[in-house]
């Protein structure tokens, strides 16, 4: 695998957010709205990040499946989409199927995202809040192995945890930082989401 584009640092970081889990829907819904958000983002990608996808190790057949909404390696053996902040927390199947909140990436740093993430939401019921610390890649490609991925997850984290204490102290910094996060991700606030 080649090294990610340097003009373009591939990073993760780690978000804390209170979540108010709102729907509870049947599996074939979330499974065919996923499916057609899925086909959308993969085309988009492709089209719109050639480059970013060649640098980060997929090649121009791969590419190709991707146009035609297809996955760049057939059954997902090797590539996943990610749900950053996950189907079953939001407020309406088409917020979280949004193109801002799906990410292309590896399926073992798929499946280690969600060792993260789902113990936090374990048991959440319709209508209960809980705050959660979402891992949150900076692109909607995230080609980075696990072991990179690891290494990400533990800085973002003890970056979180360190600006989670300082703003307990500040609460002035704490109100410019959920300004910030709302600027850089607006779609997401259709999730009803608070950031801490």
């Amino acid at each position: 695998m080649t090294a990610p584009n340097s003009e373009h640092q591939i990073s993760l970081s780690v978000r804390s957010m209170e979540v108010e889990k709102i729907i509870d829907p049947k599996k074939k819904v979330i499974n065919q709205a996923y499916k057609a958000a899925k086909y959308r983002f993969l085309r988009s990608l492709a089209l719109e990040r050639r480059a970013d996808l060649m640098n980060g190790g997929l090649s121009s057949p791969q590419i190709a499946r991707m146009q035609r909404g297809l996955g760049p390696v057939p059954r997902g053996k090797v590539w996943a989409v990610h749900h950053v902040i996950p189907r079953r927390i939001s407020a309406r199947m088409a917020d979280a199927n949004a193109s801002e909140n799906l990410c292309l990436l590896r399926r073992s740093t798929h499946r280690k995202m969600h060792d993260y993430i789902d113990p936090q939401i374990e048991g959440m019921k319709p209508g209960q809040t809980r705050t959660i610390k979402f891992p949150q890649p900076n692109s909607p490609f995230y080609p980075v192995t696990l072991k990179q991925m690891k290494k990400q997850l533990s800085t973002a984290k003890q970056e979180d945890d360190r600006k989670t204490s300082s703003t307990r102290r500040f609460p002035s910094i704490a109100a410019s930082a959920a300004g910030s996060w709302k600027a850089a991700l607006p779609r997401l606030l259709l999730f009803e989401t608070k950031q801490l």
